[in-house]
């Protein structure tokens, strides 16, 4: 499957790295200045930040001039040999440059055509910009914070990104399913906006699944405040303790068994009804013991427990260097380079392509010859300044 990716920053990246991770071919055009992630956060090369080499592992660049006369031509014949077409740019710029839906499909009928916008068309919203924080924001995950932080905050991931991104790999693929059984190629939108709130909404919906609501829709659990990490003799405790039976013998293993017949915690509905109240009752036992102690107690117990990693922990964590989540690998400009593992596991099929992010424009005349340009073609488009070669090959770094 080859996928034509014209997507920057995080949402288009990590649509099309999940289907790289798959085994797709994935084309990354990119413009002189290359996707903006490049240059985020510490790096050893000029443009080739850790983040986009996470974002963009196993991909090929193209940079070519969007802008220039020609350029349309050029993306609409490599569309004709592509399966996938992925943006995130919003729908009137795609129009501008040529290469709406509709100017792709004429070529290609069978394309499965993707873009990601801020929100959909035909709402009031439809064509505003939009970035992760102002989708936090806008579908009620920075109001959520609000319940623990006592005021809105963002969450310390891009959540909004990564949501809308995997809701895109999951309609491409639908979309290709799809395909295999009509031979008609789809057009597929995956709005942020309405892909957030589809997301925030499946727990928080909550009461107002009824109408008229039996309660605001939140779900108290989630968002009490004394649901926390518990500090612990030594340190913290992430523990999930949930059925009738787990909170029994965690009553009769502090001490208190007559909570177990309480009628606030005796069960399930009860609970629920006084999480602020059982929490809060509950924190001060876990600093009796050190966190393995607790660890201990609940593996016997067979209830989910684990201390609280760092990310830097994550990195040397025993199950996944068990498994081998990470994979060292020598990059042809970046030296060695961590590389995270695919966690979709198909057996026997044993992933997608192992290899790391390219460098601006690196695969530029690679990826035109194979598509079938001439090398006098080519040098036509290098020279009217429609598609450019990296300032420097891999061999000069």
């Amino acid at each position: 499957m080859r996928v034509l990716d014209l997507s920057t920053m995080l949402v288009g990246p990590y649509t099309t790295q999940i289907l790289a991770d798959l085994g797709a071919d994935v084309i990354k055009v990119e413009s002189a200045a290359g996707d903006p992630m490049r240059h985020v956060g510490p790096m050893r090369n000029p443009g080739m930040g850790g983040i986009f080499l996470t974002a963009n592992r196993g991909k090929r660049s193209l940079v070519l001039d969007l802008k220039a006369k020609g350029a349309a031509a050029v993306i609409l014949r490599m569309s004709e040999q592509c399966d996938v077409f992925v943006h995130n740019m919003r729908s009137r710029a795609a129009k501008r440059l040529g290469i709406e839906y509709e100017r792709v499909r004429q070529v290609n009928p069978r394309i499965i055509y993707c873009g990601i916008t801020g929100y959909g068309e035909g709402g009031p919203y439809a064509g505003r910009p939009a970035y992760d924080d102002t989708i936090q924001a806008a579908a009620g995950m920075a109001y959520l914070e609000s319940f623990v932080a006592g005021e809105p905050r963002y969450s310390p991931s891009d959540i909004a990104d990564k949501v809308s991104g995997l809701y895109a790999a999951i309609g491409i693929l639908a979309a290709l399913t799809e395909r295999e059984r009509s031979g008609q190629g789809h057009k597929v939108s995956t709005p942020m906006f309405e892909s957030m709130a589809a997301f925030v909404l499946m727990e928080h919906l909550y009461a107002a699944a009824f109408q008229p609501p039996l309660s605001p829709p939140y779900y108290e659990r989630t968002v009490s405040k004394e649901r926390r990490p518990y500090p612990t003799k030594d340190g913290f405790i992430s523990v999930a303790i949930y059925t009738d039976r787990h909170w029994s013998r965690f009553f009769e293993v502090v001490g208190r068994r007559d909570l177990a017949v309480d009628p606030r915690f005796c069960d399930l509905s009860a609970r629920s009804k006084h999480y602020d109240e059982l929490y809060a009752l509950i924190t001060g036992y876990f600093a009796s013991k050190t966190t393995r102690e607790w660890l201990d107690i609940f593996a016997d117990e067979d209830v989910p427990a684990m201390p609280v990693n760092s990310t830097e922990d994550l990195l040397r964590d025993p199950h996944l260097q068990a498994v081998r989540f990470f994979e060292s690998i020598d990059h042809p400009t970046e030296g060695a380079v961590l590389r995270v593992g695919n966690p979709i596991h198909i057996d026997p099929y044993d992933g997608g392509s192992s290899e790391l992010a390219d460098g601006l424009g690196a695969s530029g005349e690679e990826v035109l010859a194979e598509l079938g340009w001439s090398a006098e073609s080519i040098a036509e488009l290098l020279s009217s300044g429609v598609v450019k070669l990296p300032r420097h090959s891999a061999q000069e770094r």
